[in-house]
């Protein structure tokens, strides 16, 4: 995530093949089985999409919350004008 959103693209593209070859290596050398480097490229780019697709299944949540936070906030707003007022909740 590091490579793919924290530099410029112009960046990111001139290293980005040998940074994740660099990676891949490390894996084996950790002892990382049975993962080639052309997996290791794909997994990378698939990666690149993953902060818009965390956005399209959180974003909806937030609105929903946002909404809820304004109702209820707007309500006690209200109850308290009614309070200093010396009207009943209810009314």
């Amino acid at each position: 995530m590091i490579i793919g959103q924290g530099m410029a693209a112009e960046v990111r593209r001139a290293h980005e093949r040998s940074l994740v070859s660099y990676y891949h290596k490390c894996l084996v050398e950790f002892g990382v089985p049975e993962y080639s480097e052309a997996q290791c490229w794909r997994d990378f780019e698939f990666q690149l999409f993953r902060p818009f697709l965390s956005l399209l299944t959180i974003a909806p949540s937030f609105a929903r919350q946002a909404r809820a936070r304004g109702r209820v906030g707007l309500g006690r707003v209200r109850g308290r004008g009614r309070v200093g007022l010396g009207l009943r909740s209810g009314v």
